[in-house]
């Protein structure tokens, strides 16, 4: 009789506890779907910045693959892969700080560096009409030929690119928004005409007041695009027709007035290395920050 009691109460307990171990599982699972979940940390590779007043969502990354040019959509017509380089600041990241430019800025010992790893690797820069024109005529262009811009004429492009490329013989393209010319922190005209006689500047023009084309009136958008060749053209001499968007801002009403004002290409500021000759008026650029070539696909 007691054997039968004592087995009825262990077989009591052990029910009871398993009754409450699965009553504590089904409350902390329900707990868990209860709680928001904990989001992820993005990932820390670095991130484009654009001009430090206007966002330009065309190139804004959370990895390295998104530094890496990739065409934003399909090409069509005839193409080439052609890397075209986008700067802005050459200056020490101190200054850069100080003047809050540290988004634009790629520090002198770093462009450095890339300039002379391109050239390792057996890249060389061709003018931008080279480009142009191959587009035009469909011919081909030699291997691992590049252009590098320098957007916005700033006063440290004097400085630091401009010897730099001179010392790696590549060729720099500066685009020059000529109202800024000889305001502080851009180059003056004296700069710009002394470095015109160097073969490996060449410049362009930026617009005369940097502003989203794509938000002006008709008015403006003739005022920016014609005075700002006929100021550089006044200054130092033939200027090729090529235009450079301020923030990369355009449509095709502003495309089809670039070509009544005798345009023959435009370099945006999409991310990608294909140019082709149905989109020679958004040329697409990469832009370069302060991180190996190898960061950005070569």
């Amino acid at each position: 009789m007691k054997s039968k009691f004592g087995a009825r109460f262990l077989i009591t307990i052990l029910v009871s506890s398993l009754i409450s171990i699965a009553i504590l599982f089904a409350t902390y699972k329900y707990s868990q779907q209860s709680l928001p979940k904990q989001a992820l940390p993005l990932p820390t590779t670095p991130t484009s910045q654009d001009l430090s007043t206007i966002i330009d969502t065309n190139q804004t990354s959370e990895s390295t693959d998104d530094l890496k040019a990739k065409p934003a959509h399909e090409h069509l017509g005839y193409c080439l892969h052609l890397p075209i380089l986008m700067y802005h600041h050459i200056q020490p990241m101190k200054r850069a700080e100080a003047n809050n430019q540290k988004g634009l800025t790629v520090e002198p010992q770093v462009f450095d560096q890339q300039l002379a790893y391109l050239l390792k690797q057996g890249y060389h820069t061709i003018g931008v009409m080279d480009l142009v024109n191959a587009l035009k005529n469909k011919t081909t262009l030699p291997a691992k030929s590049i252009i590098i811009t320098l957007d916005d004429g700033y006063s440290d492009n004097n400085e630091f690119a401009l010897p730099t490329g001179e010392k790696y013989k590549f060729l720099l393209n500066f685009m020059i928004p000529t109202g800024f010319i000889d305001k502080g922190g851009y180059l003056g005209i004296k700069t710009l005409q002394a470095m015109d006689k160097s073969k490996y500047a060449a410049f362009y023009p930026h617009g005369v007041n940097h502003l989203l084309l794509a938000f002006q009136t008709d008015e403006v958008v003739n005022s920016e695009t014609k005075n700002s060749i006929a100021t550089l053209q006044k200054d130092l001499g033939k200027i090729d027709p090529v235009y450079t968007y301020p923030s990369g801002s355009y449509n095709d009403h502003v495309i089809d007035m670039l070509k009544n004002n005798g345009y023959v290409a435009a370099f945006s500021t999409i991310s990608g290395a294909t140019q082709c000759d149905s989109e020679i008026y958004s040329l697409e650029r990469i832009r370069i920050g302060n991180y190996p070539m190898t960061t950005y696909g070569f």
